[in-house]
């Protein structure tokens, strides 16, 4: 590239995002916010959807086109066993997936749709596709990443509220003291 000229990342990026690191979760293993770049510029720059401060580690990151169409069924999953749900009592979701990711496996949509229909026990969901997303790991902040998901589950049945930090596998519940740091 010149200077002054820029190119286009998105698709060749989703399967190789970078990661900056957040925190350690309490098994000592270092989580990333994932950032998607999405630009390169002829000064050697580039841009992504999330931002980065100078001096701030990243880390080349690395996925499959696999994984992303598995990731809404897999999500699905662990709320419902966390939840202690019978897939009996599940009557509807809403799925947050991606964007990017969707770009990415575009082909493979029906699958990944039949793949969360099935862990959903064939109940109806309803989905959208951002780009750019939020959330928390293992430090409890809010923030801003890229490349996510994230399903609601509706249920039958009442239950007791929960967070779960998904790097960790740690379950709040709104008794819980930590509850408010989540």
């Amino acid at each position: 590239l010149n200077r002054g000229q820029r190119l286009n990342l998105l698709g060749r990026t989703t399967l190789f995002p970078l990661g900056r690191e957040r925190c350690r979760n309490s098994e000592g293993t270092m989580e990333y916010t994932i950032l998607h770049p999405s630009e390169v510029y002829g000064d050697g720059s580039f841009a992504t959807f999330a931002g980065v401060q100078n001096g701030q580690k990243i880390t080349c990151m690395a996925g499959t086109r696999d994984q992303l169409v598995a990731m809404p069924m897999r999500v699905a999953k662990y709320i419902t066993r966390e939840s202690s749900l019978m897939l009996s009592e599940v009557v509807g979701a809403f799925a947050i997936y991606c964007g990017g990711c969707m770009l990415a496996v575009e082909d493979q949509m029906d699958t990944a749709c039949t793949r969360l229909t099935e862990a959903l026990a064939n109940r109806p969901f309803m989905g959208v596709h951002t780009f750019g997303e939020h959330g928390s790991l293992a430090d409890k902040a809010t923030y801003h990443g890229n490349l996510m998901c994230s399903v609601i589950v509706f249920s039958s049945r009442r239950v007791t509220p929960k967070a779960v930090d998904l790097a960790t596998g740690t379950t709040f519940t709104v008794d819980d003291p930590q509850w408010d740091l989540v």
